[in-house]
């Protein structure tokens, strides 16, 4: 038995090498060696504070953040590889001393393997750029888009924190001209608080990104708060009463335009008010012989509390004050058909006079024609300061058209008796 262990001793040993020459060869037929490219791997820079414990930062030049990795592996392998299992890294350590600039890239694989792989970066090397940290601190401006519910204002807009700290290359961090908070209004009537992300833009209005800036915001959002009023159309009303005519001339009209404006505030102080009233002061005016025109400032007028929607320009009002040569026109009118207003209760009143009263008014041609006679209920006297029996003279009321006037004060006499 032992003479046939040993016996042709050469040629066992041959058949056990060729054997195995056939596994290997059956082995790598059915997992062979393959080579694939995994495209868009991001770098990671490691031990970074080689730089920036020196006051200085960096930042990757544009299109070297991400490489390609060629991987070599057994087929059994590269079907577990996928892109997230592949790891770049860029160690500062290494930074290439001659060129200040280019540091090589390790690839390594988190993913199981069974066999040995080989796997490199294309290219080899990122590239950075070192200058100087910077930190300035800008102010955070709020841009609002949208619209608010009808007959609201939005009153203010205020970002929290109202200012933020940004550091990082001293290049990009100069070139930046305002920090932006945008918010969307969606029918909002009362004051509320919404969240918004920060936009930073050069002087040309440009984004900058943030992937190589830090600030000192807790999160990537910030508050705004806006606040929100009520806004109603007032009319605008001129006291003309300071306005005199030269003789031979009649005040033919007074216009204002606008005759509305717009105000906003807290609805309480809007419902108590329909109007704004100018003194007679801002328009006084003697001797006018011809028409005129200003611009009257009102902001002075508006209640306290309230105010117009852009203030910067103040609140202009162009006025209109309408001359014409005067014409005169004499009418005459029943003493009987005068009304009477405010007899006081058990009293009766006659006039010292009947018949009829010449009332003589002065007005432009053109409105002069267009009265044919004083209508009915035009003319009356008011007796609210007559208390007690006795003879009074009191004034005629007029109502006439614009542009006409009473040429002169008419009176008649009264007597207030009881009934």
């Amino acid at each position: 038995m032992r003479e046939a262990l040993t016996k042709n001793w050469g040629f066992k040993v041959l058949a056990l090498g060729f054997s195995f020459l056939l596994w290997l060869a059956v082995v790598n037929v059915q997992d062979p060696v393959m080579t694939k490219t995994f495209t868009g791997i991001p770098v990671t820079v490691v031990h970074p504070e080689i730089i920036t414990n020196r006051g200085n930062t960096y930042q990757v030049v544009e299109g070297t953040e991400t490489v390609s990795v060629v991987v070599k592996a057994k087929r059994s392998d590269m079907e577990k590889l996928r892109a997230d299992s592949i790891v770049a890294t860029a160690d500062m350590k290494n930074l290439d001393t001659k060129s200040g600039t280019l540091i090589p890239i390790d690839v390594t694989i988190t993913a199981s393997i069974r066999n040995s792989y080989e796997a490199y970066a294309t290219p080899g090397n990122i590239q950075i750029q070192i200058e100087a940290n910077k930190t300035k601190s800008f102010p955070i401006t709020v841009n609002t888009s949208g619209n608010l519910k009808d007959g609201y204002v939005l009153g203010e807009a205020k970002a929290n924190p109202e200012k933020i700290e940004i550091s990082g290359p001293e290049s990009i961090v100069t070139s930046i001209d305002k920090v932006v908070a945008s918010v969307q209004l969606n029918g909002e009537s009362e004051d509320t608080e919404l969240e918004a992300r920060l936009e930073i833009y050069d002087v040309n209005g440009k984004s900058i990104a943030m992937t190589t800036l830090e600030d000192n915001l807790e999160g990537e959002t910030v508050k705004v708060s806006i606040t929100v009023q009520q806004k109603k159309s007032v009319a605008v009303y001129f006291d003309t009463s300071g306005i005199q005519v030269a003789d031979g001339y009649v005040l033919e009209d007074v216009t204002a335009e606008p005759q509305t404006i717009e105000v906003v505030g807290e609805a309480e102080k809007l419902d108590k008010i329909d109007s704004i009233k100018i003194p007679a002061e801002v328009l006084k005016e003697t001797n006018l012989t011809e028409t005129v025109e200003r611009t009257v400032d009102i902001a002075d007028y508006i209640p306290r509390g309230l105010r117009v929607l852009d203030e910067t320009t103040g609140v202009p009002v162009v006025v209109k004050i309408t001359v014409a040569k005067a014409g005169t026109k004499r009418f005459e009118f029943p003493v009987g058909s005068i009304s009477v207003l405010n007899i006081p209760s058990g009293y009766k009143v006659s006039y010292d006079t009947t018949g009829n009263i010449e009332i003589a008014v002065i007005g432009t041609k053109e409105e002069l024609d267009s009265m044919s006679e004083l209508e009915q209920g035009s003319v009356y006297i008011n007796l609210i300061d007559m208390k007690s029996e006795g003879s009074y003279t009191v004034p005629l009321e007029i109502v006439l058209p614009n542009g006409v006037q009473l040429d002169h004060e008419v009176t008649i006499g009264v007597t207030l008796e009881k009934e």
